[in-house]
């Protein structure tokens, strides 16, 4: 049983019974809500899953993570299930939303991480071998999704001597120089005018690093998030269950009148870069909306996790549908889709396609720089540019003003 709080007061209680989880408020303050989906009410709210309600199971660790604490746990635990896994991991959550066990678990067994500090320039000067010293020290701390090898973790900023939280990437031999491969497609969506949060890349290159943007606040107070998947009633096992056309109708709905245009123009511009640097893993997790207030001032959240999928997976396609197919579409489908589905005009949709076209275009002569400076990168880099040239290809560049 774990009491869920929003920022440090007592929300309500998450329980499981039977198959069934079951989280209950605890409070009539309209204010404390947990989720924009789960406004206070008296009635419980009974998710009927394995799963935990999207807007807690947001907080589970998928892939690497996922397997590095089920085996670290299965001795100690009859069962991993992901109320067990979010008791762990309660004592490591900051943000808007965080959690305290009803009753204190024995977990004296669990090895703490080290009080130990580490800056941000100390980071990006590392070693290769940092990582392994990183999930000592962030382990316990890293309720976060993806499948990638990450962690959680709060660095040092020498000069204004706080702490920010960041979350640290790295990468395996299936999926090489995936750090670098990231950080060129975020600095493509940056160069359209796609906000991105903050990101580095080490000198090693093992490690990609990326400020968290729902804390470290100048108020203080984190705000809330909550992703598209969460949004739209799915957990993360139907993340790639969807269309963008959905996602577009979830941004409508959530977003605040205010910043609707803007989520909607951003949205478009995302799916648009996703094609161009085919980006296979845009999926319902990979979209979120920030707020404060909750929903009168909710914005789409910063892009983030775009990635070249293709230098990795063969004839790859895109994550989720677009009128009712997945393929790498036509600059008329993506038209189509800024038009009837993001309110943009016509000559706005297209201007926009343009702008991410160039965006590309000039980051494909920095990665053919950087590949020249960096043979390690080689293989991957040059898949990446073989992707991109084809996809610009079939987008028309140097072809931009004839009729879609």
């Amino acid at each position: 049983m774990l009491d869920v709080y929003v920022h440090e007061q007592l929300a309500g209680t998450l329980t499981r019974e039977g198959r069934e989880h079951v989280f209950t408020y605890h409070t009539d303050n309209p204010e404390l809500f947990v989720s924009l989906t789960m406004p206070v009410r008296q009635k419980s709210y009974v998710y009927q899953s394995e799963q935990l309600h999207p807007v807690f199971n947001m907080f589970i660790p998928e892939g690497y993570l996922f397997d590095l604490f089920r085996t670290m746990l299965a001795k100690k635990m009859d069962a991993i299930t992901e109320l067990k896994l979010l008791t762990v991991l309660a004592s490591g959550i900051r943000g808007r939303l965080t959690f305290r066990p009803r009753q204190r678990p024995d977990f004296d067994w669990l090895v703490p991480g080290s009080t130990e500090s580490i800056s941000l320039n100390d980071l990006l000067a590392a070693p290769d071998d940092i990582f392994g010293r990183l999930l000592e020290l962030f382990l316990y701390r890293s309720a976060i999704s993806g499948a990638q090898p990450k962690v959680l973790g709060s660095l040092r900023d020498k000069t204004a001597l706080t702490l920010d939280d960041y979350i640290i990437k790295t990468y395996g031999p299936e999926y090489p120089n995936l750090t670098e491969n990231e950080f060129f497609c975020l600095s493509a969506a940056r160069a359209a005018g796609i906000a991105v949060p903050e990101f580095w890349l080490s000198d090693s290159k093992r490690l990609l690093i990326i400020k968290r943007f729902d804390t470290g606040r100048p108020a203080g107070e984190a705000m809330g998030f909550e992703e598209v998947c969460g949004l739209t009633g799915k957990s993360s096992q139907r993340k790639y269950d969807g269309s963008y056309e959905q996602i577009a109708g979830c941004l409508t709905s959530f977003v605040s009148p205010a910043h609707r245009s803007a989520a909607l123009e951003q949205l478009y511009k995302t799916l648009v870069l996703s094609v161009l640097v085919r980006n296979g893993d845009a999926h319902l997790k990979n979209f979120g909306v920030l707020y404060s207030q909750g929903a009168a001032d909710a914005r789409l959240a910063p892009a983030y996790d775009l990635v070249t999928t293709s230098c990795y997976i063969r004839n790859d396609v895109p994550a989720l549908q677009l009128s009712g197919r997945k393929d790498w579409w036509s600059r008329k489908k993506l038209f189509d889709f800024g038009q009837l589905h993001c309110q943009l005009s016509g000559s706005t949709a297209r201007s926009l396609f343009e702008l991410c076209v160039h965006a590309v275009d000039r980051t494909r002569q920095e990665l053919r720089s950087y590949i020249s400076e960096n043979p390690g990168f080689a293989l991957t880099g040059s898949s990446m540019l073989k992707t991109w040239d084809a996809s610009l290809r079939a987008s028309g560049c140097g072809g931009m003003h004839e009729s879609a």
